[in-house]
């Protein structure tokens, strides 16, 4: 006779999906923070005295970072098998858009104070 098992509770869990997640749920409120102080840049510039090149590496840096966390992640828990990829599809989408977007606006940044510059 067959024996029936207990299904296991950790079975078909992703972690790094969830983690992935968590990191595009993250980027989500540091653009949100981004947004809103960005009005507050230039008196941060002058009190510091530093040169506008530093807009980019204040805004987009700690994003990208954090989106290339999640997007391997994300991509980890894509790859792992038996396991659920509704938050690491989720979670990967999220963080390589915000890694795409955070290198352009870098690197724009940085052309635009190549030419005003």
């Amino acid at each position: 006779m067959d024996q029936i098992e207990a299904p296991d509770a950790s079975r078909g869990a992703n972690p790094f999906g969830v983690a992935s997640l968590i990191a595009g749920v993250l980027l989500l409120l540091l653009g949100a923070a981004t947004i809103m102080l960005s009005p507050a840049i230039p008196m941060l510039l002058s009190r510091f005295q530093l040169p506008y090149q530093f807009v980019g590496l204040l805004t987009s840096l700690p994003q990208a970072l954090v989106a290339l966390i999640g997007t391997v992640l994300g991509i980890v828990g894509l790859l792992a098998k038996g396991r659920r990829r509704v938050a690491a599809i989720i979670g990967t989408t999220i963080c390589a858009s915000h890694l795409v977007t955070a290198l352009v606006g870098f690197v724009g940044s940085q052309v635009v104070v190549l030419l005003l510059g």
